[in-house]
Formats: C-alpha cells, sequence, structure tokens
C-alpha cells in the first residue's frame, strides 16, 4: 500500500473510532460534535463496532457484506432479466470489481448500492405479482437511503 492509501484509512478509523466513542457518551451527531458524513452512517459504524470491537476490521466487515448482498442481489435482477450465463458474467464483473478491489468503497457508499439494489428488486417483484408490500418495502429502502444520504 502506498503512503495515501494508509493515511485514508487512518483518518477514516479516526472519524469511525469517533462515532463509538460519541454513541458510547450519548452524543448526538450535529449537536454534540460535527461529522462530515450523514449520520446514517455513524449508527451503522456503531452498531459494527459494538459487536465486533472498536477496530477498523469491524468495519471492514460490515462493507464486505454489504457489498455481499449487494452482488448477491445484482445477481438475481440479471438472472431475472437476462440470460443465466449473462447473469454469471455480469456477477462475476463485480465481483472482480468491488470485493477483490485493493481500492475499497467507503461502508456508506456500499449501503446505498445495496438499499438501492434491494429497491429494486422490491420494484421487480411489484411488476410480477402487484402486491402492494413490496411498493411499501420499496419506499422503506429508499427512505434509508435518504437518511443515509440527505440527513
Amino acid at each position: 500500500m502506498d503512503s495515501s492509501t494508509i493515511e485514508a484509512s487512518a483518518l477514516r478509523y479516526r472519524l469511525q473510532h469517533r462515532a463509538c466513542r460519541a454513541r458510547d457518551a450519548g452524543e448526538v451527531p450535529y449537536r454534540d460534535f460535527l461529522f462530515n458524513y450523514t449520520p446514517g452512517i455513524l449508527w451503522v459504524n456503531a452498531l459494527l463496532m459494538k459487536a465486533f470491537g472498536v477496530t477498523l476490521m469491524a468495519t471492514r466487515i460490515g462493507l464486505l457484506a454489504f457489498k455481499l448482498i449487494t452482488l448477491m442481489t445484482l445477481f438475481q435482477v440479471a438472472r431475472r432479466l437476462t440470460s443465466g450465463w449473462a447473469a454469471l458474467v455480469r456477477f462475476l464483473s463485480l465481483w472482480r470489481g468491488s470485493v477483490t478491489s485493493k481500492y475499497s468503497t467507503s461502508t456508506r457508499i456500499s449501503t446505498l448500492c445495496c438499499l438501492r439494489s434491494a429497491a429494486l428488486t422490491c420494484i421487480l417483484n411489484y411488476n410480477e405479482t402487484g402486491r402492494a408490500r413490496w411498493l411499501l418495502l420499496c419506499g422503506l429502502a429508499i427512505g434509508v437511503v435518504f437518511v443515509f444520504k440527505y440527513m
């Protein structure tokens, strides 16, 4: 790894460690301290650190989980819309580009992709079945994306 990657990881760790300390102290983002991102990712990172300990590895576990869920969801969508082989090729290209890349994205971006792909799956299910619960679940997923992205 080059020095810029190490510095970026160290900064990310300090920001996420701050989120966990704030959770433990009962602090509220934007009232008790300033943070560059939306509060949704603070709560996800705090929960991950509560479950796996206050380390950078805890957030990486969450990152991997969100990426795998996104890949599986997009594979299901691709399989539904194309042939099985085309879906497999798309899955492998996404796997190569996202999970095995040394330049991993943040948990925030992976969470957004995961929720957006879940919303896409819900819309496709609604188109097939016509059941309103799929629209409700889609709205819920998009609403959570709003919390992570814009609030």
